[in-house]
């Protein structure tokens, strides 16, 4: 709660199993997934949700590798395709995308997913572009 008082900054999340690399993440247009997700999150063993809320945010997607474009996705195929070749050159094992169940949710690691993006932002900075956010649509649980 100290957030909706000023008293805390967004922290971010720099995980190796963050599919969208490191960043604050929010559900776009989804007030009801933010809200379960708080939910289930309380239920983790190593959750800090003490008292579930939604926040909302205007955000400004600056510079956005937004990953519902098709020059965006052709451009993290061809991130993921020279991650790999820079990997097996260097005999490194290419990260992989797994799953572990907790209380009643699927929560995948997808280090896989958020090498390939980090190593995207790399490419991009070599350019001398900078992305200032991710943009991307979420598929998750079974299928309906």
């Amino acid at each position: 709660m100290s957030i909706l008082n000023y008293q805390d900054n967004f922290r971010l999340s720099n995980n190796i199993y963050d599919w969208l690399g490191d960043g604050v993440n929010f559900w776009e247009n989804n007030h009801e997934r933010a809200k379960k997700y708080a939910l289930e999150d309380m239920k983790r063993p190593k959750t800090k949700i003490k008292e579930p809320f939604v926040l909302g945010a205007v955000i400004e997607l600056g510079n956005c590798l937004d990953l519902l474009d098709q020059k965006h996705i052709d451009f993290v195929k061809f991130a993921h395709s020279e991650m790999v070749k820079s990997l097996d050159t260097n005999n490194k094992p290419i990260p992989i995308n797994s799953g572990f169940d907790t209380v009643d949710f699927d929560f995948k690691r997808r280090e896989l997913d958020c090498a390939v993006i980090r190593h995207a932002h790399a490419i991009a900075l070599k350019e001398g572009l900078k992305f200032d956010s991710v943009r991307a649509a979420f598929m998750e649980g079974n299928a309906i």
